[in-house]
């Protein structure tokens, strides 16, 4: 998917609609820093469209943004679990967007 600001902003509606995430698309707040994912990249890398991963919603606060200590070392930190807790190794690509003022 080609990600705008308008395209994740449809999806945050879609998701807080919904109460939830869903089955290709998993929301962790990420505040503490690089959440465990082996099990989400894992299941996506195995849908013929991958999914989507995004850091900086806290969804039990209706996915509302949540400060993010450091982007650059959790887009590390994922692609690390990518590369490194998953074999095969999976791709991932980032992106990054302003939600509420926060980086997403």
């Amino acid at each position: 998917m080609d990600w705008t600001s308008a395209s994740l902003a449809e999806l945050i509606t879609e998701l807080r609609g919904r109460q939830g995430d869903s089955t290709d698309v998993e929301v962790k707040a990420a505040a503490e820093g690089v959440p465990s994912l082996g099990p989400t990249l894992c299941a996506f890398a195995n849908m013929p469209e991958g999914g989507t991963i995004i850091l900086g919603l806290d969804e039990a606060s209706g996915f509302a943004p949540v400060s993010l200590p450091d982007v650059a070392a959790l887009e590390q930190g994922v692609a690390s679990q990518a590369r490194e807790g998953v074999t095969p190794a999976v791709r991932c690509e980032f992106h990054m967007f302003q939600v509420g003022g926060s980086p997403v």
